[in-house]
């Protein structure tokens, strides 16, 4: 696969890595580079702190301020996966000047009262990304094929291929997962304590920019972890009164991995809201309703009740999974 522009090479640079990312303030810039133009260099953001960010560029990590500026081609602030061009200084640090327009975006959308800040908009996770892995635990926490299914509609919102990760895999008996057998959706059950099926999920994601995402408490820092070899994410027990996970991830990360390719290790949510996903598209964010959506006895049918139903009447010949249907009616009502 070929290298996106503004990536840096994971492995085998001559710079040795100057800094792990940071989550202390630098401060901004103010003025926007003019006749340096020619002297900027592409990097990707690795970390985003409060008002400057991480950059990886040849292999090592820069930490840069932010020109205001500097977010004129994209409608969002700065996230992780972001290509940005930036002036390196010697001190390994830097100002970020450019901000480059995304191929593709992992997106939810904010959840809350109405009358705080952000909530009803687009909050974008990762940007560029290749691959979703979504991780789900056989147990601790529970789990919940409704979450599987919300992500699955955001990677094919975001224009992200999706990998279902089924971890924990020593704790429990994996759950069936045949509700997913007509999507071409790879899926790997793996544990980060025995490192069962670690090797099959790297295959995945080796050349690829991948983003691990899921309800806390997963694992996903424990499989960032055993991939990267190291003790990279910090990681803690799900709670033991109800089983839920905790938020030990609290920012999206960006590391190279051996053999090239990166992974994104981002914050668990408990809450999943379809950004700009209506009823009347919802539906086709479900790939195998497919020609029977076409069959249906009104152009415009919804799959809920109406008469000469093609969808409905294959899940009642068990044609089409039942679960996966149930997840659209849920996902319909909270639309």
């Amino acid at each position: 696969m070929g290298k996106r522009r503004g990536r840096p090479p994971a492995s085998g640079s001559s710079n040795p890595p100057h800094r792990a990312p940071s989550r202390e303030d630098d401060g901004r810039v103010d003025a926007i580079v003019s006749a340096d133009e020619p002297l900027l260099c592409d990097a990707i953001v690795a970390m985003v702190h409060k008002r400057a960010c991480t950059v990886l560029y040849e292999g090592a990590y820069w930490r840069c301020k932010v020109a205001d500026g500097a977010f004129r081609d994209v409608d969002n602030a700065m996230v992780v996966g972001d290509h940005v061009r930036f002036l390196p200084d010697d001190k390994g640090g830097g100002v970020v000047y450019r901000t480059n327009e995304r191929t593709t975006r992992l997106v939810r959308m904010r959840e809350g009262r109405q009358r705080r800040a952000g909530a009803g908009r687009e909050h974008v996770l990762a940007a560029n990304i290749d691959r979703a892995v979504i991780v789900a635990a056989t147990t601790r926490p529970t789990f919940r094929m409704k979450l599987i299914d919300r992500y699955l509609v955001m990677c094919q919102y975001g224009g992200i291929a999706p990998v279902i990760c089924i971890n924990k895999c020593d704790l429990d008996t994996p759950p069936d997962l045949g509700a997913y057998d007509l999507l071409d959706v790879p899926v790997v059950h793996t544990s980060a304590q025995t490192g069962e099926g670690i090797d099959e999920l790297r295959a995945l994601l080796v050349g690829r920019f991948s983003v691990f995402c899921g309800h806390s408490g997963v694992g996903k820092s424990s499989l960032t972890n055993r991939l990267l070899g190291r003790e990279a994410m910090e990681i803690q027990e799900v709670r033991e009164h109800d089983g839920r996970g905790r938020h030990t991830t609290t920012v999206s990360t960006l590391f190279p991995i051996e053999g090239g390719g990166y992974i994104v290790d981002t914050p668990g949510i408990r809450s999943w809201g379809l950004w700009e996903v209506d009823a009347e598209t919802l539906k086709d964010y479900f790939p195998e309703f497919g020609d029977r959506s076409d069959s249906c006895h009104f152009r415009d049918c919804k799959h809920t009740v109406e008469p000469y139903c093609a969808v409905r009447e294959a899940v009642d010949s068990g044609e089409l999974p039942r679960q996966r249907y149930l997840s659209y009616l849920r996902m319909l009502a909270d639309e």
